[in-house]
């Protein structure tokens, strides 16, 4: 009894197979997805629009990921979460290097913004830092750690100690700031200014980089640990982030829309998320760089800068702290050419045969016939002549001439 492979050729057998082995790969694929965490540093807005960009586009899933976004707060140090293994990937800032140089096993992945969005604000018009020094100023709020080390450089930089000031936990954050419990607070230059001219409520920012300190934004890192055991998980999670980044900056209207479904927990307004994606895609500049671009001069020099503060020794070189992707050489591209080149040969190759043959026939053919034409002018009659046209195997007879 025939089967379905009688009427199939083998190349098409083989074709069959290797489009069944596929959808079985891709239908075991959906079923094993690596599930991985994101911390998140701060509460959910504008700024880590690329990471919602690619969980629901789908990016994360189709590099075989399934990822929880952990949302972020004034209690959050996602350095420590991630080294203490609460989660896998985290978002800091240039500070992170100074986790490195203190013999912490940080893995920098790429910077997204190119310039830091992070400020000082503080209470009245033209204020100066040195406003802020001495015994019985108002507090300042700042994050934990070394999270806002930019912020607490800024004074350094200007001769003023730092156990000159009054520096308090950023607890309830724009409410201390806005019922005067704190006179200065850390921000983004993204965020908290609109709200206060939104308010008219008078304040001065002050920049990390009027200071000598152009620093990067949000930095996606991982602990080391995680790029040794999990290398294709770290690729995979960076590819698929600075991917949604992209989209992100390009639909900002749909990624409003998102956050305002999905992850508006600050119950911000649409002009408010509007006024962040502006200020950030400033920050980010992605028409001059590309996102996640990390220059290691730059990185020296952030490093030099801490330690001219007296904030952490440099005495290590940086080259651990980068990411370095274990780029395979891909020879698909190869075999394909191999392939269709190998293909084209045999095309040509068939059809020289055929056209050879047919140029033989040919021959034989003209040959014969000037045979006959010979044996007819002599006078001689004709005899059985192989007919070359039949492929030189039959014979048929010719009449002879009366």
């Amino acid at each position: 009894m025939p089967t379905l492979f009688t009427f199939l050729t083998p190349y098409a057998i083989r074709r069959r197979l290797a489009l069944a082995l596929l959808a079985a790969c891709t239908a075991g694929s959906a079923f094993s997805l690596e599930s991985v965490s994101l911390q998140l540093r701060w509460r959910h807005q504008f700024q880590f629009a690329g990471y919602y960009a690619a969980l629901h586009q789908g990016y994360y899933r189709e590099a075989g990921l399934e990822v929880t976004l952990k949302e972020g707060g004034p209690d959050i140090n996602p350095v420590v979460d991630v080294l203490e293994g609460h989660s896998d990937f985290g978002i800091a800032v240039s500070s992170l290097v100074i986790e490195y140089l203190k013999g912490k096993p940080v893995l920098m992945l790429g910077p997204v913004f190119q310039h830091s969005p992070n400020i000082l604000l503080m209470h009245g018009h033209n204020k100066h830092l040195a406003d802020l020094a001495g015994p019985g100023k108002g507090a300042i709020a700042l994050m934990g750690g070394d999270q806002d080390v930019e912020l607490k450089a800024m004074f350094s930089n200007e001769g003023i100690a730092l156990d000159k000031l009054h520096i308090v936990p950023n607890e309830r954050h724009l409410d201390d700031f806005l019922d005067r419990r704190v006179e200065a607070l850390n921000a983004y230059v993204s965020n908290e200014p609109f709200l206060l001219n939104l308010r008219g409520i008078p304040h001065t920012i002050f920049k990390p980089q009027t200071y000598g300190m152009d620093f990067y934004g949000d930095v996606l890192f991982t602990r080391k640990a995680m790029e040794t055991e999990r290398p294709d998980v770290v690729a995979a999670f960076r590819a698929a982030s600075m991917r949604g980044w992209q989209y992100a900056l390009q639909h900002q209207s749909e990624i409003i829309d998102l956050l305002l479904t999905r992850y508006n927990t600050q119950h911000k307004s649409r002009e408010h998320f509007a006024y962040e994606a502006q200020a950030l895609y400033r920050l980010i500049d992605p028409t001059v760089i590309e996102i996640g671009h990390s220059n290691p001069g730059r990185w020296e020099y952030i490093a030099n800068a801490y330690q001219r503060f007296g904030l952490v020794k440099f005495d290590r070189p940086l080259d651990d702290f980068f990411y370095q992707e274990k780029r395979e050489v891909d020879l698909r591209r190869l075999y394909w050419a191999l392939a269709t080149t190998v293909s084209i040969l045999l095309l040509v190759g068939g059809i020289a045969f055929y056209i050879h043959r047919i140029n033989r026939r040919l021959a034989l053919a003209l040959a014969e016939n000037r045979t006959y034409a010979q044996l007819s002018r002599l006078g001689m009659p004709t005899q059985t002549v192989p007919n070359s046209t039949a492929g030189g195997d039959d014979c048929h007879d010719v009449a002879q001439t009366p």
